[in-house]
């Protein structure tokens, strides 16, 4: 059993998994990588439990029947009467055994066959740590976004209607016809059943339709809208064009809703809570602000993954429409019928996304297409 077989790579996986799983909080809580060594070094003198784990024993036998034989002869060679006798200040016959075990041929073979194979469980424990984690990430990556996308859909739905529709194909004379519907003219209630059917609509054909410029600034108006509604749909149609996941439905919601945002804020009609007063999240046009604003933090955190095919389109439309909503003052946001000044966009980003990761990777990826 001088040469562990492939196989046996297979069984010692689980078992040096289960060791270091057992001394996890030993080895991380150490300061430093030697620390960590020597905790491993000494491990059989520290942990009381050492010659329970399976893998100790799995190696024990191992050695035992890689040079049990080999521990016999010489220990037969060191008490016979052709052995070296033992007298004072020589080693005693554990250590002679030893020491002639270890010149072996057979413990050289045993320890090279045991390194190999280790540094194959080792690496092969690595690569699959590092597998699991990226699947780890991946699917909390996905859940993420399905339970924001499902956020913004509950949280955008009303009792007359559900987010969870099957898409309705339409051609360039049905959106036109839904376009004339969304005209600030028209009756409310005929805006309302606009919306809806706009919402069952594909993002794609939506975006690419003739009159989407049109489209756009009807669902700005209709954001703005004071009855909740024709907001909520509205919000409900941003969200379901930025779940399409595509470029071109990203730059169009995103912008738009920035800007949307940005009106909010610097608009003499504003409904912003004021610095003074605070921010009410009962009121119910700050829930609705506050909806506006997490889905524009769910884009700004997806949108570093479209920046690599389209950097140049990124830096120009998204990031400066950011720039612009975050660089709103008080100056700008000052009432002129009021001494008070209204809370600032970033207050509102810095509530919901505390740790706001997407911001640093966003400098990253300008500072690095500037040194292009």
């Amino acid at each position: 059993m001088s040469h562990l077989p492939n196989k046996v790579e297979a069984e010692l996986q689980p078992l040096l998994g289960q060791l270091l799983k057992s001394i996890k909080e030993r080895i991380s809580g150490a300061p430093s990588v030697e620390c960590a060594e020597e905790i491993l070094l000494h491990l059989e003198e520290t942990d009381e439990n050492f010659h329970n784990y399976e893998l100790v024993k799995y190696l024990r036998n191992y050695i035992d029947t890689a040079l049990g034989s080999v521990i016999e002869e010489e220990t037969e060679k060191c008490t016979s009467a052709e052995g070296r006798s033992l007298g004072s200040g020589q080693d005693t016959l554990v250590q002679q055994v030893t020491r002639k075990t270890r010149e072996s041929e057979e413990y050289k073979e045993m320890m090279r066959s045991l390194k190999n194979t280790m540094m194959v469980v080792v690496e092969s424990l690595i690569n699959k740590f590092e597998e699991d984690k990226l699947k780890k990430e991946e699917l909390h990556k996905k859940k993420t976004h399905e339970q924001h996308t499902s956020y913004c859909m509950d949280s955008c739905s009303d009792s007359g209607s559900s987010f969870n529709q099957s898409y309705t194909f339409m051609n360039q004379e049905q959106l036109q016809i839904i376009v004339g519907k969304l005209d600030p003219s028209q009756p409310k209630e005929i805006r309302r059943e606009a919306l809806q059917s706009l919402c069952c609509a594909p993002p794609s054909d939506v975006l690419n339709c003739e009159c989407w410029i049109t489209l756009r600034k009807h669902l700005v108006t209709a954001l703005s809208d004071p009855d909740p509604i024709l907001s909520d749909r509205s919000l409900r149609f941003y969200a379901k064009t930025f779940s399409s996941s595509t470029f071109s439905a990203t730059r169009e919601t995103y912008t738009s809703l920035a800007m949307h945002l940005e009106s909010c804020f610097t608009s003499q009609q504003s409904s912003v809570p004021t610095l003074s007063a605070g921010m009410d999240i009962t009121n119910p046009d700050v829930v609705r602000l506050l909806k506006k604003f997490r889905l524009l933090n769910e884009f700004q955190k997806e949108v570093p993954s479209f920046w690599i095919r389209h950097p140049e389109k990124f830096m120009e439309e998204i990031v400066e429409s950011t720039l612009s909503l975050l660089s709103v003052t008080h100056e700008q946001s000052f009432r002129a019928e009021s001494s008070h000044r209204v809370l600032k966009p970033v207050y509102f980003l810095a509530l919901l996304d505390t740790k706001a990761s997407w911001f640093n990777k966003w400098m990253v990826k300008i500072i690095n297409i500037k040194e292009m």
